[in-house]
């Protein structure tokens, strides 16, 4: 946790441009799917026998601290994008929730990638 936390603090102070932050954050989940889907799939197989619903448990909060983590990575990428004028407040706080929301923060972070790479809006 303090890792991530640091990280968004090292990225705001070294001054990582939008596109720069946007393309770290977008990397970063699309390298999650994969273990989004093993955890998924184990959490379900473990919920199969009674003796097992401990570690789905453990699945489903390892999942939530993961979302969490990542999704400071993103809110880091879409206060950068807002601050160079790249997006509007509006799009940029909708983003911000859609980073902690599964499924919703691999698209998010795409969109916002995308939006990172626009001439600023005067």
């Amino acid at each position: 946790y303090s890792s991530a936390a640091s990280d968004v603090y090292k990225r705001q102070a070294k001054g990582w441009g939008a596109r720069q932050t946007a393309f770290f954050n977008m990397l970063i989940k699309l390298v999650q799917i994969p273990a989004y889907l093993a955890i998924f799939v184990l959490g379900v197989l473990f919920f199969l026998t009674i003796f097992t619903y401990a570690f789905s448990v453990f699945f489903v909060l390892f999942d939530c601290i993961t979302i969490f983590l990542t999704g400071l990575v993103g809110l880091t990428a879409n206060l950068r994008v807002y601050k160079e004028r790249k997006c509007s407040g509006s799009f940029a706080a909708l983003n911000s929730v859609c980073q902690f929301v599964f499924c919703i923060d691999v698209i998010s972070a795409v969109i916002v990638y995308i939006c990172s790479r626009k001439e600023p809006v005067q």
